[in-house]
């Protein structure tokens, strides 16, 4: 009888076991995590890591995304996310992403995105001389934020928690601590290993594709970047109002537009066929620069897309 009561007891222990609920795993792009991965491994060699893992500074990467795009649990990152929440209300000189500047424009949704992508850089800080084509694209997204971790990692001293406090400073989303947790959730220091769901649903750019872009002058390739095809969680930056709120936010969720770079500046291109305005847009910011302080906008620019002319 005792026998048989030790082994009921042990079934039961089991059952209990079997029925508390599994962590629930953060999910990302298999191609963005392998892109996430590479930089970390590349940046631990030229910086010359020792006192960290690739695995532990990607934790460190990846721990950002699901907080700046409000995915956490819910799903994949999106490489297209669209900063929301940068206006008057936050900042006097972004009232420059609205069409020419104009908060109260009948055209809201030509709007300049400066924060973009899964790690939301931006003109004012990493995403300095990157365009936004480069900021969604995981793998240059990846390895501008790596170089960082392991900058700021390698040139601080203290616990490794304060270490990757002083990391994540970069990023308001990280300021509550949520990303020590989102952390010590996806990683195990004991065996160094990564507790990702991956995904191929979502691709290195979350659904914006090239295209050629031309005019009167020449030919080149452009981003196209259309919200509505965005991959990945995308419920707190597609939100309405799309419009946006200049008083209190959010700010415009842009229609599709067409984005490309060179040494000098960024271009960004809304055909008025995407946004059913009466003319197109047109707008460019230095590389290097704060888009807030360098922006100039147009609506006589003529470029053809795969819309037309």
């Amino acid at each position: 009888m005792k026998k048989i009561l030790a082994l009921l007891a042990i079934a039961g222990m089991l059952n209990v076991l079997q029925a508390a609920p599994a962590l629930a795993a953060y999910s990302f792009g298999t191609d963005p995590y392998n892109d996430v991965i590479s930089a970390a491994s590349s940046a631990r060699t030229n910086y010359g890591i020792t006192d960290a893992t690739i695995n532990e500074l990607a934790a460190m990467m990846l721990a950002v995304t699901w907080e700046e795009t409000g995915a956490g649990q819910s799903g994949a990152p999106s490489p297209m996310t669209l900063g929301r929440w940068d206006g008057p209300w936050v900042n006097s000189k972004s009232s420059a992403l609205w069409p020419f500047k104009d908060v109260d424009s009948s055209t809201p949704r030509a709007f300049f995105h400066a924060g973009v992508g899964m790690w939301q850089l931006d003109s004012a800080g990493m995403g300095a001389n990157l365009g936004a084509e480069a900021m969604i694209y995981s793998n240059s997204s990846a390895q501008v934020v790596a170089n960082h971790v392991a900058s700021v990692w390698k040139n601080t001293s203290g616990t490794k928690a304060s270490r990757r406090s002083r990391v994540w400073g970069a990023w308001y989303a990280c300021s509550d601590g949520s990303c020590e947790t989102v952390f010590n959730t996806i990683y195990n220091a004991s065996i160094d290993t990564l507790n990702v769901t991956l995904t191929t649903s979502v691709d290195r750019y979350g659904g914006a594709v090239w295209k050629t872009c031309y005019n009167a002058y020449g030919s080149w390739s452009c981003l196209k970047v259309d919200p509505t095809l965005a991959q990945g969680y995308t419920s707190s930056w597609r939100m309405p109002p799309l419009d946006g709120d200049p008083t209190s936010g959010p700010s415009p969720l842009t229609y599709t537009f067409y984005v490309w770079s060179g040494s000098i500046y960024e271009y960004r291109f809304w055909h008025k066929k995407s946004t059913n305005y009466t003319t197109n847009f047109f707008a460019n910011r230095q590389m290097g620069s704060d888009v807030r302080d360098t922006i100039d906008w147009s609506n006589t620019e003529t470029v053809c897309t795969d819309l037309g002319c």
